[in-house]
């Protein structure tokens, strides 16, 4: 029956039965009926009826109506009278298990409703089609699966016998199963070629019911096929990996079933009776700390386009039968999905790779620095990308400062240009000379800074700058660097000057400390003006060592010092700027100091007062100065002195200048040079005779240098790779195609031979690399 939604209904039609009790049994008197026989009857249909309607509420309502009209309508004075309750009582009990009876069967034919419902919803929602057929054979329930794989719709099935809806199937095994079936009330698990699609397959569960059967199928075409075609393969590899000393393997997840080449047992050294035969044996071949990083290759497998993986594990020491071990496996497999993604096969070959570990081993520990290198430039990628959201933020920023950056790089050359073009055009005395000679090198060492300041920068974000620490007394180092730097301020018109108090000593790497006061300094020489001073102190502060610059220069504008440390940070962008450089210094400063575990600060009273900047570091532990390296241009002409003579060295650059000044450099120092301007021209040279050294160019025309190595016998020819190109990946990339250093251009003449002397005396064994 149904039922009202709205309260007010429910309950209305509640007064409505009691009121039709009323009417009914006024009827019955009319009509001469007893008063007390018909004073309860008429009303317990209305208390039914409301309750089958309304529910429990409105069945309670009814009852104390209908008793009320009786007690008080009809029965004056019962109320009064003992005996007289009697009725009364009874009509209440029978009244209130009547509301309370048909409320329980409401709510249980409510939840049944339900649960058909859902029943019906998760049939008709699967991808599998599902009939069910009665005793005689007809279907009684075809979900929306089955329908379309029948290509029939639900009215064409239901109530109609099967075999005369499909009398294709008679006489075939599915007839045969589903009679079976019927008869012996045991469930059946099949595949079977469908009657409906020829060369098709269908797999089928059928189960017995109360009312018949029922059925569950799926199309396993394409599931057989691919089965079909890995078996049809499996004798071939079988042969293949036999005289590879390999096995393949093969796993049916549907029957958890293992099946094994007849190399497997010579391979896992396991007789061939105790290989594992399912996934939990196989799983306990593994030995347990290796079992979650398998798992989780094949789960990576499973998410990835071709379902492969490879993965190495130890044997499980119950399987060592008695060998040393460990015991390492490696397999490789593929997973293989039907049209649905289900899991049909697993395929792999397995090897005895425990001698291939020792050399792995050792090959480890040079696979370690390429790891670590592609962590950085992964740190870099990261790093660039941060920085291209930046400069889309601030792309106003990034103008300016390529054009400071174009100005500073350009404006150099005007220079060089020019004395070059002087020097060709006629003689000039000495004086002039050694000015044009003077200003050539100032502008290119001014170009080289810029560009290792550039190239700082990147080593900071990728977290490639080198420190060499040791243990330093400030105060030396800062006396040694202010002495050398004094003619810069002098030139200018600077007076200098420099106060050391106590003896601090810190942890350090001496050449970085040396460029933090060098940044400062000539930070304080370039913006003050001639007559001005810069002031250097150094000395102990509160439990640290304190470096100041102070300086009467043109000042730092309030608003720009808490950005002053940032990476091309200038109080200056204008096209009429008064002061070069690309606003890098500063920034590496911050750096340096911070990674030594100290801190930076500048402050200033405002433009034209002056600005300072203090430094400060933690102190040593210990007092005791490491002895300090010498300084690289004097350690390399003490070991340099001569020592290529008579050593053949092959020099490779599509640059004609660059050729003919590395061939005049080394020619002075002794070594018999050739020289080629291609890879092809270099191959006949060492065609006719190989020399000692190869120095190659990595960028040419045609054929490049690591073509070049290659071909003259690769990682067996000892050679350097000069190179444009410094990034970290790019010497990385020099090294593993065999050749000794990577040197980036443009390549100080001094450094080059002191690699080639290296490499003659048998000292860079190793692969090298420099910035």
């Amino acid at each position: 029956m149904v039922r009202l939604a709205s309260p007010v209904g429910r309950y209305g039609i509640a007064v409505l039965f009691v009121a039709g009790a009323v009417l009914c049994r006024l009827g019955l008197l009319a009509l001469g009926a007893e008063p007390r026989s018909t004073t309860f009857g008429p009303f317990y249909g209305a208390i039914v009826l409301a309750a089958l309607v309304g529910g429990l509420g409105p069945g309670i309502v009814a009852l104390m109506l209908s008793a009320a009209a009786s007690a008080w309508l009809w029965v004056p004075g019962a109320a009064h009278a003992p005996l007289a309750l009697l009725p009364f009582l009874v009509f209440l009990i029978v009244g209130g298990s009547i509301v309370w009876l048909t409320h329980l069967t409401g709510q249980a034919r409510l939840r049944a409703e339900r649960a058909e419902h859902r029943v019906q919803t998760v049939l008709d929602s699967i991808t599998d089609g599902f009939v069910a057929v009665d005793f005689s054979w007809r279907y009684t329930y075809v979900n929306d699966a089955a329908q379309r794989y029948f290509g029939r719709r639900e009215d064409e099935l239901i109530g109609r016998v099967c075999w005369d809806v499909f009398p294709q199937a008679l006489g075939t095994p599915l007839e045969h199963y589903y009679r079976e079936v019927m008869e012996q009330r045991v469930p059946v698990t099949v595949e079977l070629p469908t009657v409906l699609r020829p060369g098709g397959w269908s797999q089928l569960h059928v189960s017995p019911t109360a009312e018949g059967i029922s059925v569950v199928f799926r199309d396993v075409t394409e599931a057989r096929q691919l089965r079909e075609q890995a078996l049809s393969h499996q004798e071939r590899l079988h042969r293949a990996l036999a005289s590879a000393r390999m096995a393949a393997w093969e796993y049916d997840p549907r029957a958890d079933r293992v099946r094994y080449g007849a190399s497997a047992s010579d391979v896992l050294g396991i007789p061939a009776d105790q290989l594992p035969t399912n996934r939990e044996e196989g799983t306990a071949l593994i030995h347990p700390d290796d079992r979650p990083a398998h798992v989780a290759r094949i789960r990576e497998a499973s998410r990835s386009a071709d379902g492969q993986y490879q993965s190495q594990y130890r044997l499980s020491e119950a399987f060592l039968q008695g060998r040393e071990g460990p015991v390492w496996i490696e397999d490789r497999g593929r997973l293989l999905f039907d049209a649905v993604g289900e899991l049909v096969l697993v395929q792999g070959v397995m090897q005895d790779v425990t001698p291939q570990r020792a050399t792995e081993e050792r090959i480890r520990a040079l696979n370690q620095d390429l790891r670590e290198r592609i962590a950085e430039r992964q740190l870099l990628l990261e790093a660039a990308e941060a920085s291209r959201e930046a400069a889309e933020r601030s792309s106003r920023a990034k103008d300016e400062f390529l054009a400071v950056l174009s100005h500073e790089l350009r404006s150099p050359m005007q220079s060089v240009l020019g004395w070059v073009q002087v020097l060709r055009t006629g003689p000039l005395d000495a004086t002039h000379v050694g000015r044009a000679l003077d200003t050539i090198e100032r502008n290119l060492r001014q170009q080289t800074q810029l560009i290792n300041d550039m190239l700082d920068v990147s080593r900071i974000v990728s977290g490639k700058l080198v420190f060499h620490l040791s243990t330093l007394p400030l105060a030396s180092v800062v006396r040694e660097t202010v002495d050398e730097l004094r003619p810069l301020a002098a030139d200018k018109g600077l007076e200098v000057s420099l106060e050391v108090s106590g003896d601090p000593f810190v942890v350090a790497d001496r050449e970085r400390v040396r460029q933090v006061i060098s940044n400062l300094f000539t930070n304080a020489v370039k913006f003050t003006p001639a007559g001005g001073s810069v002031h250097v102190a150094c000395g102990l502060d509160q439990g640290q060592a304190r470096l100041e610059v102070c300086d009467t220069g043109e000042g730092i504008d309030p608003s720009l010092l808490p950005s002053i440390f940032e990476r091309f940070q200038q109080a200056d962008t204008s096209s009429t700027r008064e002061h070069e450089g690309l606003g890098l210094g500063l920034s590496i400063t911050r750096y340096i100091v911070e990674h030594l575990g100290g801190s930076i600060s500048a402050s200033s009273e405002g433009r034209g007062r002056g600005s300072s900047f203090v430094a400060r570091l933690p102190l040593a532990h210990e007092r005791r100065a490491d002895a300090p390296a010498p300084r690289a241009d004097v350690a390399r002409q003490a070991r340099l002195h001569k020592r290529l003579a008579g050593v053949d060295i092959l020099v490779v650059d599509d640059h004609a200048d660059t050729v003919e000044l590395i061939a005049f450099v080394l020619e002075r120092e002794g070594a018999l040079v050739r020289t080629a301007r291609s890879a092809r021209e270099a191959e006949a040279l060492w065609a006719e005779r190989p020399a000692r050294i190869l120095v190659s160019d990595l960028s040419m025309p045609t054929r490049d240098g690591f073509a070049l190595l290659a071909a003259i016998g690769g990682g067996a020819v000892p050679a350097i790779a000069l190179s444009g190109l410094a990034r970290a990946d790019d010497r990385q990339r020099a090294l593993e195609a065999g050749f000794l250093a990577h040197l980036a251009k443009p390549v100080e003449p001094g450094l080059l031979v002191e690699t080639l002397v290296r490499l003659a005396d048998g000292q860079l064994a190793a692969p090298a690399s420099r910035p």
